[in-house]
């Protein structure tokens, strides 16, 4: 009797103690795996019931600093009729274009800012947003649109103009003036969040915007400024933007607004010589090859198949791909179809694309 107690009571502990080294491997493993930055940390503690809870841009924390920022910005809860409470999911294409950047850009802190009237906005923990948390350069913040522009350029403008907020485009509207005053205080670069990252931004110019790829304006899709120079021409813009917003045309407030500052700064209307000029008074306009290799009127050959080698061709000296999204946004996606987005998704958002189901 005590011999099969004995072997029960060795039993126990043999058990236990492989428990207790399956748990000490365990902690260890996510120590280390989140030791590589305190921001990992905080999003670690901040995730709760399947919920990633945002923190404020102006924390401590996570305040951007030193220029090497790299923003993306969702406007979507400025809709009037949107519910607050309700916790965003990040889509798919956005996933993949931020974990791009991250992948891409590994000195730079790459910001995924949602603008929101709630105190404590939240994200959906889902595979794809799952697939992004574990970069330490990546930081899912939230801006109070109810405090952060005041003191601002565009503080007067966003308290006295409700042209905006009821706008058609309001999404769009605010998204182009967000990016200029995120810019204007931060300085850092500006990706739309359907701009996939093929190659590094850092080395680029510290001031720039691009052609469009249709030679006509200069889009504000992948813009840069800096703290210095930037600054004063974010203030240009901005000014030229409040002086002229119109609330019931799409483009007006965002790359006419550049084009036409640019127009005056460099003594042309002409694209192809701002291109030309390199170096405008500190500011760089990059020809489209840089970052709109394919035009928005061909963006249907990104997700043709036919396509793919031509398509895959025209973006070898390319920085970034912009999807077009306003235009290919209903466009569904099989992720084992072989067209240039899966090509280029399945090398340069890795995690995310693993994570995408048949709906896209």
């Amino acid at each position: 009797m005590f011999e099969i107690f004995l072997k029960l009571y060795k039993t126990r502990l043999q058990i236990l103690l492989v428990c207790f080294l399956v748990a000490l491997a365990y902690s260890i493993v996510v120590t280390f795996y989140f030791s590589n930055s305190k921001e990992s940390v905080i999003v670690v503690r901040n995730i709760k019931n399947n919920l990633l809870i945002l923190t404020d841009i102006t924390d401590e924390s996570v305040e951007p600093k030193n220029d090497k920022n790299l923003f993306f910005i969702d406007t979507f809860r400025m809709q009037l009729k949107y519910k607050q409470a309700r916790a965003l999911k990040i889509g798919k294409r956005p996933a993949c274009a931020i974990e791009s950047a991250a992948i891409l850009n590994p000195h730079l802190n790459i910001y995924a800012v949602y603008i929101t009237r709630e105190k404590r906005p939240k994200l959906q923990l889902t595979p794809e947003l799952s697939a992004l948390i574990q970069y330490p350069n990546l930081k899912f913040v939230f801006i109070n649109h109810n405090s952060f522009p005041i003191g601002s350029p565009l503080g007067s403008f966003f308290i006295n103009n409700h042209e905006i907020t009821k706008s058609q485009y309001v999404i769009a509207h605010m998204s182009d003036a967000y990016r200029l005053l995120i810019l204007w205080k931060y300085g850092g670069i500006y990706y739309d969040t359907d701009v996939i990252s093929l190659k590094t931004a850092e080395n680029t110019p510290q001031n720039f915007a691009c052609d469009d790829g249709e030679g006509v304006i200069v889009a504000n899709g992948i813009m840069r400024l800096d703290t210095h120079k930037g600054r004063t021409l974010a203030e240009m813009f901005i000014k030229y933007m409040t002086e002229n917003y119109d609330a019931d045309e799409w483009g007006t407030n965002g790359p006419i607004v550049i084009t036409k500052v640019l127009s005056e700064i460099c003594k042309t209307e002409s694209i192809s010589e701002m291109v030309e000029m390199e170096n405008c008074d500190g500011f760089y306009v990059l020809p489209r090859k840089i970052c709109y290799p394919i035009p928005w009127s061909r963006w249907k050959g990104i997700f043709n198949e036919n396509h793919v080698d031509k398509m895959m061709s025209l973006i070898n000296d390319s920085m970034t791909l912009h999807l077009w999204n306003n235009l290919s946004k209903r466009r569904k996606i099989e992720v084992e179809e072989d067209n240039l987005f899966n090509r280029i998704a399945k090398d340069k958002c890795p995690n995310v694309f693993g994570a995408m189901n048949q709906d896209f």
